[in-house]
């Protein structure tokens, strides 16, 4: 996420912290759609990161309610693991997808 971040920065994109606290705090809590998991039909493909507080406690509830499945949990990874290791994240996704 740091990296992210600071790559961000370098390109003159600011983020608002403080409306991405109130998202947080306020909005997502509302915004329960695990009911709707089991209407998934597609192929699904779910990667978090180990050190990911919201992705790892998931994903018992996602494996159960979405049929088909795939889970990658990559280690010593957080929220963005496209950014923090890209070379994995991308093969994990070309692997599912051949």
């Amino acid at each position: 996420e740091q990296a992210f971040l600071a790559r961000a920065a370098e390109h003159g994109v600011d983020y608002n912290v403080e409306s991405l606290q109130y998202f947080n705090e306020q909005v997502a809590p509302t915004m329960d759609l695990r009911p709707l998991l089991p209407q998934i039909e597609a192929r699904t493909l779910v990667i978090t990161g180990q050190l990911d507080p919201w992705g790892v406690v998931a994903v018992p509830e996602l494996e159960s309610g979405i049929r088909d499945t795939h889970v990658v949990v990559m280690p010593e990874i957080g929220h963005m693991p496209w950014v923090e290791k890209a070379d994995g994240f991308r093969s994990a996704l070309l692997e599912f997808l051949a």
